[in-house]
């Protein structure tokens, strides 16, 4: 009787500890990788502007589009768990400056890159709609680090 009665508590202790790995390890981890890969879309896009040939273009895009599916998928994947009231405030700030970033900042960036014209890549990095979205991308940067 002692023994079922420990076993039956280890199980309860294994459960509770898988609760803990899918509830908050696992998401911490999806989390990491959305600012790795948001960083490498950042590095993509200025070695784009660097070396504006052909080629460096299209292998920025692609990463570029390959990096936001794979974006996309880490965050429905976490914002499928349950989220604390904390948690789900910084989610929603997050994708609210997420979504300012992408239409103000990377659309016309892939656009002009997709156009051929990375010159005006430099000159809307250099203006209104890069810097206004500069600071949106850098608390973006810290709104996934602190979820």
């Amino acid at each position: 009787a002692i023994s079922s009665v420990g076993l039956y508590g280890m199980s309860q202790s294994n459960d509770a500890m898988e609760r803990v790995y899918t509830d908050r390890t696992v998401p911490i981890g999806n989390l990491g990788d959305i600012e790795v890969l948001m960083l490498a879309n950042r590095v993509a896009l200025a070695t784009a502007e660097i070396t504006p040939t052909p080629e460096v273009i299209a292998a920025s895009l692609a990463t570029v589009d390959k990096d936001l599916a794979d974006i996309d998928r880490l965050w429905k994947a976490y914002m499928a768990k349950s989220l604390t009231p904390d948690e789900a405030r910084l989610a929603a700030s997050f994708r609210a400056s997420r979504e300012a970033y992408i239409k103000n900042g990377l659309e016309p960036t892939l656009l002009a890159l997709k156009g051929g014209n990375a010159g005006l890549v430099l000159d809307y990095d250099a203006g209104v709609g890069f810097r206004r979205c500069s600071g949106v991308r850098d608390r973006d940067d810290d709104r996934c680090a602190r979820l």
